[in-house]
């Protein structure tokens, strides 16, 4: 009897799929430029913004599957977009994922961004941000929610 619930629980199990995947979606967002920082605090204070640009008009929605390491960028639910994550990490409430992107003014590779904010009552960092450092001039690049 003991090895019938073994076998049968060894069966269920193998069944089991342990997805994680995440979903954030948003609307309004802010395009910025913040200079040379490259660490995620720096990028997203609003004193070290050369250039600041409100964007909306439609509906981002991010899905990161982070068992399949893809992640896919939707916009009014249309698919743009699937690249790959390269590492994730959590910290206080915040996911950190860095991908493989392409850096639209070189066309060359570089490793892009996101930080998503679990939290609802964290106001000091928005839902949603990305940021890339440009191969071109070494400045901090990207947008952040501000629904």
């Amino acid at each position: 009897m003991k090895n019938l619930l073994v076998a049968l629980f060894t069966v269920m199990f193998s069944f089991v799929s342990y997805s994680q995947t995440i979903e954030v979606e948003f609307k309004n967002h802010l395009g910025f430029n913040s200079g040379k920082y490259s660490s995620y605090e720096d990028v997203i204070k609003e004193d070290n913004m050369l250039v600041k640009e409100f964007r909306s008009g439609g509906t981002n929605k991010y899905v990161i599957h982070l068992d399949t390491k893809k992640i896919m960028l939707f916009y009014n639910d249309k698919l743009i977009e699937t690249e790959t994550v390269i590492d994730y990490q959590v910290k206080k409430g915040l996911i950190f994922i860095t991908f493989n992107d392409v850096e639209l003014l070189t066309g060359e590779p570089v490793n892009s961004h996101i930080v998503i904010n679990q939290n609802e009552k964290d106001k000091k960092h928005p839902k949603f941000t990305f940021y890339f450092i440009s191969k071109t001039d070494g400045l901090s690049n990207g947008y952040k929610s501000i629904d």
